[in-house]
């Protein structure tokens, strides 16, 4: 990142949803904020990020200076279209604003854009490096439902957050920012997982009906398992996510975990 001053205190800034046409000034913020190490793949990219904004796929809210910098951003991404819960991510706050609360200031703008757009909430991560990120979350009202361990690549810094570089991977908490009520879904929990699982519904005040759990017999499963796989190889994280639970799951999930492997893949989610 940039060493550059801090901006006054008293600059108009402006919050608003952001255009495909911005692509290029949000590259130039996060060059500014985290140098060429900001772990996502299509940001530095105008073209790419125009895109997934035109398909639908990804929103934004920006923070506009004097000079319609975008010096803040928070994007809202869809696992796919028609979606009803998105990812509440990609926060960038450009190191001469910082420590001004921006970031509350976006999570609530576009809370309420999601919440009047019917979404039934938004989850986000928040590096455990630092509590700001955190602790903003829980101000606005989301929970913790989670971790993911060794998420963040160690080539990420934090200008003016961390003190120096870090050798190992960043863990991120997971949190839930519930904004509709949803329908009540039914629950089938292992008996050893009830309670937390139970804990973590009721953390988020998300209705669930908790069913009894069984063992699935061989003959009850139907169909191919299907297991779409995303893979980050810049960043050395793969998500693997189960389409659908079939009888050849383990051994198709063996075989894609030894592909991952191969690749150097050092961290890898189900």
């Amino acid at each position: 990142a940039l060493n550059l001053p801090s901006a006054p205190a008293d600059v108009p800034l402006k919050f608003q949803m952001m255009t495909p046409d911005m692509c290029t000034n949000l590259a130039r913020c996060v060059y500014r904020s985290y140098g060429y190490t900001y772990p996502n793949d299509t940001i530095y990219y105008p073209e790419q990020r125009r895109e997934l904004m035109e398909s639908g796929l990804l929103e934004a809210c920006v923070v506009l200076n004097q000079d319609n910098e975008i010096i803040a951003h928070l994007a809202l991404i869809y696992p796919r279209l028609n979606a009803s819960v998105a990812e509440s991510g990609q926060a960038v706050v450009d190191p001469r604003y910082r420590g001004r609360g921006l970031f509350e200031q976006m999570k609530r703008y576009l809370g309420e854009y999601a919440k009047q757009k019917g979404l039934y909430g938004l989850y986000s991560e928040a590096v455990s490096i630092h509590p700001y990120t955190q602790k903003g979350n829980i101000k606005l009202g989301a929970g913790e439902t989670g971790f993911l361990l060794g998420f963040a690549p160690s080539t990420m810094y934090f200008k003016k957050i961390q003190d120096g570089k870090k050798e190992d991977r960043q863990t991120t908490a997971l949190f839930y920012l519930k904004l509709n009520e949803e329908p009540v879904q039914k629950v089938y929990a292992p008996f050893h997982h009830k309670s937390m699982i139970e804990y973590i519904y009721k953390h988020n005040n998300i209705k669930r009906n908790f069913m009894q759990a069984s063992k699935v017999e061989k003959d009850r499963l139907f169909g191919d398992t299907q297991i779409n796989v995303k893979a980050i190889p810049d960043l050395g994280l793969a998500f693997l996510e189960v389409l659908h639970y079939g009888e050849s799951f383990e051994e198709l999930l063996q075989y894609r975990l030894k592909e991952l492997c191969l690749k150097k893949i050092e961290v890898i989610y189900l």
